[in-house]
């Protein structure tokens, strides 16, 4: 994601200044300029994103610049402790991108260029960013340059669309809102959801089935990684087909002898007052819980520079990985997000563990337990679970409110079907 990040950042820099000799500041707005490097600096924190990031930097701010950045990086680089995962980077890659940082100060400084067989040196590692690096210096016309450099006019179309689609999504979510408020307090809002009665339950038990499912696949998935045929792609295409299979664990209390009818009607597995009914209410309620997702993202943001300038660095984020590589890989994402996710998590968040808490808890409570436990099982780092569990929120009121589960389920599946189409577009626009 940083390294993505510092792509869209080098592009659009890119377009509102002007290479002067090499070394030299190129020209642009000083305001353009502080915006992208702060930009930057959030999304450069692990040590070889930093190293790329000092790359574009050349490119926006000249190679003095640059220069800073690297020799800081080297000083960091010796003393692994400073932040707290460096520490797990080993010593040879340290010292690998040691050696890249050194290479990059010579090119910096002297002026020139960089031959050839360090060129594809660099762009093993670091790809993109080596190939800029090699391009350093050459003229605006060179064509290799024009090529990495360029492209940002599908950037700006695709930023303006996002900009409109933003603009009719606020419009949307403002007037679903102030109508859910004016239905709420005329009274005109009913609950369809019937609690059960307290005591314990075959749906808790799903839950549990379910976390123990995910537990096994990550078991198989390092097993897999010990077999080098199967270690990287295969064997994560492997956990990928395999986790259909927790599709069944939806089906536990038909297997504990309830009734299919009965089975239906608790998990919420039913069309309530029509299907379409169902998923337009569902979507309406999504809109108007809108605003809480946006605060628990600006609250994610907010942490996530706290610990860009502390100890701490993000994850590989396993869906953008995936969608990266694109191929079945890509296809076996896209499945298990719009399909697999919508009906399993659902069934066994929303259906069974909003269930069982209700027989004992209010709504808003229930909610925010069951939402805690949904973020949880995504594996996000704990600064990035905000917007996971305000979604998870929402989808427990619009159980609550409709008593079935179709328009979470719908509403899981577009959601998360925007979310892999803007991922999808972004790469798209940003490839080589």
């Amino acid at each position: 994601l940083g390294a993505f990040v510092l792509k869209v950042m080098l592009k659009i820099g890119h377009l509102g200044t002007t290479q002067g000799p090499a070394g030299a500041p190129p020209a642009g707005s000083p305001e353009t300029e502080k915006l992208l490097l702060e930009n930057i600096d959030a999304a450069a924190q692990a040590p070889e994103e930093r190293l790329r990031a000092a790359i574009v930097v050349a490119e926006l701010s000249g190679a003095p610049a640059a220069s800073e950045r690297l020799r800081t990086l080297k000083q960091d680089l010796g003393d692994p402790g400073k932040f707290r995962r460096w520490a797990e980077v080993p010593e040879a890659d340290r010292a690998t991108l040691t050696r890249d940082a050194d290479t990059l100060l010579d090119l910096y400084g002297s002026g020139g260029s960089l031959e050839r067989p360090k060129v594809d040196d660099l762009a093993s590692r670091h790809g993109y960013f080596g190939k800029v690096a090699g391009v350093w210096g050459k003229p605006e016309t060179d064509p290799e340059r024009t090529s990495l450099l360029g492209g940002v006019g599908g950037i700006i179309a695709l930023f303006v669309g996002l900009m409109v689609f933003g603009v009719g999504l606020f419009l949307a979510s403002a007037g679903c809102f102030i109508t859910a408020i004016v239905l709420a307090s005329t009274g005109r809002l009913r609950s369809r959801f019937r609690p059960a009665p307290p005591g314990g339950s075959v749906y808790l038990e799903t839950v549990a089935v379910f976390f123990a499912g995910f537990l096994t696949l990550k078991i198989v998935h390092e097993l897999l990684e010990l077999a080098p045929a199967l270690q990287g792609r295969a064997s994560g295409i492997i956990l990928l087909c395999l986790q259909w299979a927790l599709a069944l664990v939806i089906a536990w209390p038909l297997v504990r002898g309830v009734p299919l009818t009965k089975w239906r009607l608790d998990t919420g597995l039913h069309a309530g007052q029509g299907f379409f009914k169902e998923a337009l209410c569902g979507l309406g309620a999504y809109l108007a819980g809108l605003p809480i997702v946006v605060g628990a993202l600006w609250v994610t943001l907010q942490l996530m520079r706290l610990v860009a300038g502390g100890q701490e660095t993000p994850k590989h984020n396993a869906i953008l990985d995936g969608v990266s590589q694109g191929g079945i890989f890509l296809v076996l994402i896209f499945a298990l997000a719009t399909l697999w996710a919508p009906l399993v998590e659902e069934t066994v968040f929303r259906g069974s563990l909003y269930r069982h808490l209700r027989s004992s808890l209010g709504v808003v409570l229930s909610a925010i337990l069951t939402a805690l436990v949904f973020g949880a099982a995504h594996g996000y780092q704990w600064f990035a679970l905000g917007p996971v569990m305000a979604i998870g929120f929402n989808f427990s009121i619009i159980r609550e409110w409709r008593g079935s589960l179709v328009g979470p389920i719908v509403m899981h599946a577009l959601n998360n079907a925007t979310v892999l189409l803007l991922v999808l577009s972004l790469f798209s626009v940003m490839k080589d």
